[in-house]
């Protein structure tokens, strides 16, 4: 199947870039912010059903969208794995397009995307960098790859959209750029000591965390967040089983980037391999063991749901049907603002960064 851009904007586009936004910041709450406390005991989670992203084809590759049911999936709704190749001078992507009530997160593993917004931002980000936006009360921008005027280029990311509370769905847009120079990675050894604030453990073989949100042992992502919640890029050596604590009343969702292990405790565990995606039931322990010859490579993402109503249509996220209406008359009455600049292709084989305003 091959999806036009013009219908991948009915349900998907990316977003943002720089500075985080005060006025949201100023909204949350303590409570929004705070770290698990590991309990002394543990329950382990298990897998109830492995489930596949049908992959469609777009921009020479795929794009594998994971869209389950909101009240397992709740604060986040839905996980986009991107793919691509891009023909020398090819330019494409997600032109202009607001957004209301909900948060965007996007990875970029390899490659990235050039960024203009209604604000005044505009820039790149690529090859490990995070954009996180806080589309709040609504923003207009413009998400288009990063391609080379002479020379082939691919593409490898995420994007995650992710539910505000109702408090916040008007709050203040804004940005939080997280450059992977300062993302912390962290690698958990089988020889770690014990401590008072130990939630991840490794046996036999070292797992190494990128921790775009959330916490690992004594390391902690700087990202201000609307609810608790880890969003973990994790590679397990072979041979290594590794445990995280989390929450027991936050749901939790793994998506295999490479490689195949078995989840879940060692009587109950469940195998998936690249590509597969699934659930965790209820319980404060996450257990999965890397038992084949290669790394084993997979995104973890756990959040404490808003148990709210949640209505979606397009890039509108509100709680009910009438909110989404308003978002699309003022969209129309012109409250979301212009682009100041627009992107307008690439200028070299290897550009830099671009500048932001």
């Amino acid at each position: 199947v091959v999806l036009l851009p013009f219908l991948l904007l009915q349900f998907y586009f990316p977003f943002a870039l720089p500075e985080a936004s005060i006025g949201f910041a100023s909204q949350l709450r303590s409570e929004d912010c705070q770290d698990f406390a590991a309990p002394m005991s543990y329950t382990s989670r298990v897998v109830t059903r492995v489930f596949k992203p049908k992959p469609a084809r777009q921009w020479g590759g795929f794009i594998r969208v994971i869209d389950p049911a909101h009240d397992k999936f709740d604060p986040f709704i839905f996980l986009v794995h991107h793919q691509h190749s891009f023909a020398p001078g090819e330019i494409t992507g997600f032109p202009p397009h607001p957004h209301r009530g909900f948060e965007t997160v996007t990875y970029c593993i390899e490659g990235g995307f050039d960024h203009a917004d209604s604000r005044g931002n505009w820039g790149r980000y690529e090859n490990g960098d995070v954009q996180w936006m806080t589309a709040g009360k609504g923003v207009l921008h413009s998400e288009m790859f990063v391609v080379k005027k002479t020379k082939p280029a691919t593409f490898n990311g995420f994007q995650l959209w992710l539910n505000l509370p109702k408090r916040l769905k008007m709050s203040e847009p804004g940005y939080q750029m997280l450059w992977d120079k300062d993302i912390p990675v962290t690698t958990v050894t089988p020889a770690d000591p014990e401590t008072a604030s130990s939630n991840s453990w490794a046996e036999n073989a070292n797992v190494k965390v990128k921790i775009i949100a959330g916490r690992v042992n004594d390391v902690k992502a700087s990202v201000e967040k609307s609810t608790p919640l880890s969003f973990l890029h994790v590679k397990m050596d072979p041979d290594a089983r590794w445990k995280y604590a989390v929450p027991s009343d936050h749901h939790c969702l793994v998506y295999v980037m490479s490689g195949s292990g078995e989840f879940g405790p060692s009587t109950e565990a469940t195998r998936a391999e690249q590509h597969d995606y699934f659930f965790l039931t209820q319980g404060d322990l996450v257990q999965v063991l890397n038992d084949g010859a290669g790394q084993l490579e997979f995104l973890l993402l756990e959040g404490k749901p808003f148990e709210e109503p949640v209505a979606q249509q397009g890039p509108w996220v509100m709680n009910e049907r009438h909110e989404l209406a308003q978002a699309a008359r003022d969209f129309q009455m012109g409250q979301f603002g212009a682009l100041d600049k627009e992107y307008v292709g690439p200028l070299t084989d290897e550009p830099d960064h671009l500048p932001t305003l």
